[in-house]
């Protein structure tokens, strides 16, 4: 920006705050006014599928891979980060397995009725041997591990999809 005048650097960060300022405006537009869906059930709900209730949405607005079944387990990998060694575990829902100095238990795992293979996500309590208070205890999505994560110095273990038997 060597001989650039100050004026034209001021108007160049004005219009970028103008440009910011319209965005944020269109954004609290589009909350204050959602997009609103009649499926013919005679719910109303808006474009998320959100009746205000916090129930689910309507099949007739869910799309079609959302559908879930639930599975009799899960297949979780481990990493002991110490060793760099990995571990396949085999968890069946209600079932502890020993992993290192962890128990993990999978209470639920969950998969897209269309496509068993393409995502799964698994709910997962984690203890550590000397002590029954859980350190993680969430769903797990295995397209996304990082969204909800163990974080434990040593071990790290996220869900690579649901079991069939």
């Amino acid at each position: 920006m060597i001989g650039t005048s100050r004026s034209a650097i001021g108007a160049a960060f004005a219009a970028l705050s103008l440009t910011l300022a319209a965005a944020a405006v269109t954004s609290v537009a589009a909350q204050d006014n959602p997009i609103i869906l009649d499926d013919g059930s005679g719910a109303v709900t808006d474009a998320l599928g959100d009746d205000g209730t916090g129930a689910q949405p309507s099949p007739a607005l869910r799309p079609a891979g959302e559908e879930v079944a639930s599975a009799p387990g899960a297949e979780l990998r481990g990493l002991d980060k110490v060793t760099g060694q990995t571990t396949d575990l085999t968890v069946r829902d209600g079932e502890t397995v020993r992993f290192g100095r962890l128990g993990v238990l999978v209470t639920e795992c969950r998969y897209p009725v269309a496509d068993q293979s393409s995502n799964a996500y698994a709910h997962v309590v984690i203890t550590e041997a000397d002590s029954a208070k859980p350190i993680f205890d969430a769903w797990m999505v295995a397209t996304s591990p990082a969204l909800s994560a163990l974080d434990h110095p040593r071990y790290d273990v996220w869900v690579m999809r649901c079991t069939s038997s």
